[in-house]
């Protein structure tokens, strides 16, 4: 038997929403690894860069005071055309979170950000449903594409 894998996400929550559950949510389950995508609401919603870097920073310290150094990823913020707007926020609270989970023992960040523009910077249609916002099939083959060089980390025996 394979590993198993638990989906302890919410459509619709925020890397805020994450942060406060974290505890109910994910430490009596005991993961063996953690993978995180978070924050692209938390920015639509208006929060700042500051505010969700330090909901992260908050979150990242829990898991590392209960769950000690098991392998966290996290997923770039994408690039969402409906988010064109808040690009910079994006852009800027991806660097932050990159430069700080890659200082952690077992961190690592997966760049789907990048993978997700055209050579003009501009988020690339095809990767998103007609909304602008969530995702399509091809959107999530590419992420799938840019995890499986992180599958040791995230599947442990």
């Amino acid at each position: 038997i394979g590993p198993s894998v638990l989906n302890v996400g919410l459509g619709g929550s925020t890397l805020e929403a994450c942060d406060f559950f974290f505890a109910r949510l994910v430490v009596p389950v005991r993961p063996r690894s953690l993978l995180l995508y978070a924050g692209d609401n938390d920015l639509g919603d208006g929060r700042s860069v500051e505010q969700v870097f330090g909901c992260f920073r908050s979150l990242a310290g829990k898991a590392a005071s209960s769950l000690g150094p098991i392998p966290f990823g996290f997923i770039s913020i994408k690039p969402s055309p409906a988010r064109y707007p808040i690009i910079d926020r994006i852009r800027r609270i991806n660097e932050l979170i990159r430069r700080d989970i890659e200082a952690r023992p077992s961190g690592y960040y997966v760049d789907a950000y990048s993978a997700m523009l055209d050579p003009a910077g501009k988020p690339v249609p095809e990767f998103f449903l007609p909304d602008g916002l969530h995702m399509s099939r091809e959107g999530y083959r590419l992420w799938s594409r840019l995890l499986e060089p992180h599958r040791n980390q995230i599947f442990i025996g």
